[in-house]
């Protein structure tokens, strides 16, 4: 049983740090365009290019994981497949369960590893990278709010866009604060950043309500909406010496989101954003436990489909994952139901199981 156990582990390793490699490029491929950018346009040099690089490529690595070993398990059963290996097992009388194990283990530390890249490592390195080109930029109006950032560079305001382009944003949350308590919320689908003068940003902001609360009466709210409105932005002339940069939701640590969720539940809030983050991570560590699950027994039914269909299932089951993970995580937002990102765990591992165990038992 050792020697079959090594043989598999052997057998696992070269295609798997061939995928790893293989996805850690591809997703590296949508820096180049940035990098030739940075040194056309702002004469970096190379060392710079190539630390910015490096950052890039490992900070995909929570993505390149879980792809590295779907592929690696399913070329690998596939071919004990054709060559009847999984049968040979099964007529020696030993326990496939037995036989799998050492491979189930491993796939429980790639999550864990997963799990330490998307909490840690990860958020780390996308915020280095993009300090390292922000330092490049030029100040403008538009770098003034940075997209999926709790900005907090003003005064009783917290502000928050989930997509910035140009000078437009959208999906707009300002909260407005008087010592620690909560006096209004302002929500808007769209808006447009006005050029500063005198000190001050004007947010002309369109399609939205306007929450104001009555603090000695928390439960009661007035409710205003409005098709367009201008919110002032007065900026703080000793904060502007020299730019902070704020990190956004995706750049936090693990520990800096829950100390985040905390700040915001002292305030009686609910901040969906950190919420659905945390769970979004956690969900997404399990993959590659859950890709080794559903690869073994696609593997084996696919034995004879040839190359072409094995990477045509291969990306269809990616796709399928990450689909259910993105109409989990709108859910989740919509609903403030962020359990709804382990939607895709939960159908893919539950198949996992059911086709395993099914072929085991054959």
């Amino acid at each position: 049983m050792k020697i079959l156990r090594l043989y598999l582990l052997r057998e696992h390793a070269n295609p798997f740090f061939v995928g790893l490699v293989f996805f850690t490029f591809m997703f590296s491929l949508g820096n180049i365009l940035k990098l030739a950018e940075l040194f056309v346009k702002r004469a970096v040099g190379v060392p710079y290019l190539l630390k910015f690089f490096w950052y890039m490529s490992m900070g995909s690595l929570n993505f390149s994981i879980p792809l590295a070993i779907f592929a690696a398990t399913i070329i690998i059963f596939a071919r004990f497949s054709v060559d009847y290996e999984i049968s040979a097992i099964s007529s020696a009388g030993i326990n496939l369960y037995s036989f799998l194990f050492p491979l189930l283990i491993i796939g429980f530390f790639l999550s864990s590893l997963t799990f330490y890249f998307n909490n840690v490592t990860s958020p780390n390195l996308q915020f280095s990278s993009r300090k390292m080109v922000t330092e490049l930029e030029v100040e403008s109006p538009a770098n003034l709010i940075q997209e999926g950032t709790f900005i907090r560079d003003f005064k009783n305001i917290i502000l928050f866009a989930r997509k910035v382009k140009d000078k437009k944003i959208f999906d707009i949350t300002i909260y407005k604060f008087d010592k620690g308590e909560e006096l209004s919320t302002i929500n808007a689908k769209t808006g447009k950043i006005l050029s500063p003068q005198k000190g001050k940003i004007v947010l002309h902001l369109r399609d939205g309500f306007i929450q104001t609360y009555d603090s000695s009466h928390p439960q009661e709210y007035a409710n205003l909406r409005f098709k367009s409105y201008d919110f002032i932005l007065k900026k703080n002339p000793d904060g502007q010496k020299k730019r902070v940069l704020s990190k956004k939701t995706r750049e936090y640590t693990l520990g800096e989101l829950i100390r985040e969720k905390r700040i915001w539940q002292k305030k009686g809030i609910k901040n969906k954003e950190i919420s659905t983050e945390i769970q979004k991570r956690a969900s997404f560590s399990f993959a590659p436990f859950i890709f080794i699950l559903l690869g073994i027994p696609l593997g084996i039914v696919i034995k004879h489909s040839g190359k072409f269909l094995d990477f045509t299932i291969l990306f269809l089951v990616i796709f399928l994952y990450y689909f259910f993970s993105t109409v989990g995580e709108i859910l989740g937002r919509k609903f403030l139901l962020p359990a709804l990102l382990w939607l895709p765990n939960i159908v893919f591992g539950g198949i996992g199981i059911f086709l395993l165990t099914k072929k085991i038992k054959k």
